[in-house]
């Protein structure tokens, strides 16, 4: 009986010493088991987190791709917009505003030429009208003004020019042009008809936008044309003869002779003597009236 106790108190021992022990070991490994565990999530977690990244870097990506292509069209539109072409547009006037294009071809070369020699003329921003404009009226002494613009929308300047007034028709051999009254030769305008005709008989070549005659010679012309006028004496023609630098001969209407006028001498003294002769002379008609020489009048 007492050895039975005694097993039955030994297995109860032992039985409650299992325990301790397997209670021991549940808690001797449940640090290990939850780092188990927690390294088990993080294996998990890591095995997703290269996929996710993948997906964002693609976005990222897909984001700056679709900024640089707006970005990029925006800046071909501007540089569109901006653009000055090579080409250009002239309109070229006379003095009463009528437009004249048979001078259009040489400003446009100008024009044109202008624009090639500065990238900077490329861009509206920063293209330099004025000086295209300056370029324009060096280039043509004839021009009285020079204006040139750059439009909002297009890709051509606008230069407008203006020719100084054609003071007289001057007419070489079976060419007729117009003679401006700085001096300058130019196509010949449309409203030209009515003004006075310049014979050019010095054999020198003439050419548009050559300068035939200094400003005092083509003012002193039109002092005489004026001043005769005035008197009843309509100008018929002038000739500017060969060999003679400083002397003009103006043919009249209502007369079969000429004068002859000195260029370098004084305009309104030269008139009033031709007018004074004439009247002196009534009927008689010489071959012409010299005035050449200052404070006297010859006649033949």
């Amino acid at each position: 009986m007492k050895n039975r106790d005694k097993d039955l108190l030994r297995s109860e021992y032992e039985r409650q010493r299992v325990v301790r022990l397997e209670d021991g070991r549940r808690q001797n490994f449940s640090y290990y088991s939850a780092q188990r565990s927690s390294e088990g999530t993080d294996r998990s977690s890591r095995r997703l987190r290269p996929q996710q990244s993948i997906q964002a870097d693609g976005k990222r990506r897909k984001r700056s791709k679709m900024f640089w292509l707006f970005s990029g069209a925006i800046a071909i539109v501007l540089g569109f917009i901006l653009y000055v072409g090579s080409d250009s547009n002239v309109t070229v006037l006379d003095s009463r505003g009528v437009v004249e294009q048979k001078d259009v071809v040489r400003y446009k070369k100008t024009v044109e030429a202008t624009i090639k020699a500065s990238l900077l003329n490329h861009n509206k921003a920063t293209v330099d009208s004025r000086g295209i404009a300056r370029n324009l009226k060096k280039n043509h002494p004839e021009l009285q003004s020079a204006v040139v613009t750059v439009p909002i929308v297009g890709n051509k300047v606008n230069a407008y020019v203006t020719q100084y007034p054609a003071e007289f028709i001057l007419r070489q051999g079976s060419s007729r042009y117009g003679l401006t009254s700085n001096g300058y030769i130019i196509e010949l305008p449309k409203l030209s008809q009515t003004l006075p005709v310049v014979n050019d008989e010095t054999g020198e070549e003439v050419t548009v936008g050559g300068h035939l005659l200094p400003e005092s010679h083509v003012s002193f012309i039109k002092t005489v044309v004026y001043e005769l006028a005035h008197n009843n004496l309509k100008v018929s023609s002038i000739s500017l003869p060969s060999g003679k630098a400083y002397e003009i001969n103006i043919y009249l209407k209502s007369k079969p002779f000429y004068i002859k006028f000195n260029l370098a001498e004084d305009a309104m003294q030269q008139s009033g003597a031709a007018v004074a002769i004439i009247k002196q002379l009534g009927s008689t008609s010489p071959e012409y009236i010299d005035l050449r020489v200052p404070g006297r009048a010859y006649y033949k």
